[in-house]
């Protein structure tokens, strides 16, 4: 079931975005790159629960790794995560607030919290975005998460079954 979180405009990134799944599915998904079956320990309350997140997928990513958010999204549908995508997401703020254009950055963090407002926890692959979020939106700050910190710390994943066969 790939139903989008809560509100209008929300929809699951595979709705918003042409991808081809098989091809990211041979990088990360049920079988390593060498076709080795994945014995990753899946958290529980996220399979039990269906935990739903809304990827903020980051401006930066978006423009220059577009394929980081994709295999996100495979890689929390695959523990069971139930993944949104904002669509109306854009930018956290942070490269205004950095170099000098606080108030420019400001809004776009007001912006940031009226987007996922309604989400019941948000990841994204970008630290430095995330500590953005947390210290000027406090209305989400409690539910922002960094993609490692939500597996980690709050899911309890230790293995998503993915290798790394080039050392």
């Amino acid at each position: 079931d790939r139903r989008a979180l809560g509100g209008s405009g929300q929809t699951t990134i595979h709705e918003s975005t042409a991808v081809d799944w098989n091809e990211t599915r041979t990088h990360i998904g049920s079988r390593s790159r060498s076709g080795v079956p994945c014995d990753a320990t899946y958290p529980p309350r996220c399979v039990s629960n269906r935990l739903r997140v809304a990827l903020f997928v980051t401006c930066f990513n978006d423009t220059l790794f577009p394929r980081t958010g994709q295999a996100v999204v495979e890689l929390l549908e695959r523990l069971g995560c139930e993944v949104a995508f904002p669509e109306e997401q854009t930018c956290c703020g942070q490269m205004h607030f950095n170099t000098g254009y606080a108030d420019e950055g400001l809004r776009l963090a007001r912006r940031f919290e009226r987007v996922f407002a309604d989400a019941e926890a948000i990841v994204s692959p970008s630290a430095s975005c995330v500590g953005m979020v947390r210290e000027h939106c406090p209305a989400v700050a409690g539910r922002v998460f960094e993609l490692t910190e939500l597996l980690v710390d709050e899911l309890g994943v230790v293995d998503v079954g993915a290798t790394f066969p080039h050392r």
